[in-house]
């Protein structure tokens, strides 16, 4: 398996990966099937061309030589550099447990490290212990942060913070972590 990121011309498999991810786990996202399956191809051509050449964002596959068992989505905050994002992050059932996500997770943090950024933070539904789970093996804390789903209120998701830095000698903490914009 590699893990690379998601190149020009890739715009059906990038389609594909992410109606698979929607179909799967619904309620781990902030958009729909429903409202993806109507985006043209001419959305996911884009998508896939912008990160294979864009600074700001970018997002990374696991592919198995036959098919891509994973994705992550990592972007820089354009109003804060030293933050960067990771959404989107998605495991085919039959590969999880695998390492697939651990190396998802750790491309978009060195991803975001080589552009500068210092942390990295993410937003997961509280009710998924997998992927908390996950997160906390690839360094992640809960920054005591929490905020309803846009797309369904009802939903909890909380905020979680990687330190990509060390500074002055010592490494960072969550406790260090600049606090979510709204």
């Amino acid at each position: 398996m590699v893990v690379r990121a998601v190149q020009a011309g890739e715009g059906e498999r990038l389609r594909d990966i992410r109606l698979r991810a929607l179909l799967d786990s619904p309620d781990a996202f902030g958009s729909t099937r429903a409202r993806e399956l109507e985006f043209p191809a001419g959305v996911w051509e884009e998508r896939a061309a912008r990160s294979g050449r864009s600074e700001e964002d970018v997002t990374f596959v696991a592919d198995d030589d036959r098919t891509w068992v994973g994705m992550a989505t990592g972007d820089l905050e354009a109003n804060d550099p030293s933050r960067a994002g990771l959404y989107g992050l998605w495991v085919e059932p039959g590969a999880r447990r695998s390492g697939v996500g651990l190396a998802l997770t750790d491309a978009v943090a060195e991803w975001a490290r080589s552009r500068g950024a210092e942390w990295l933070l993410l937003l997961v539904v509280e009710s998924n212990a997998a992927a908390i789970g996950l997160y906390h093996r690839a360094g992640f804390t809960e920054t005591g942060r929490i905020m309803p789903l846009p797309r369904d209120p009802s939903v909890v998701e909380i905020e979680m913070v990687r330190p990509l830095a060390i500074r002055n000698g010592g490494a960072q903490s969550a406790d260090d972590a600049p606090a979510t914009k709204s």
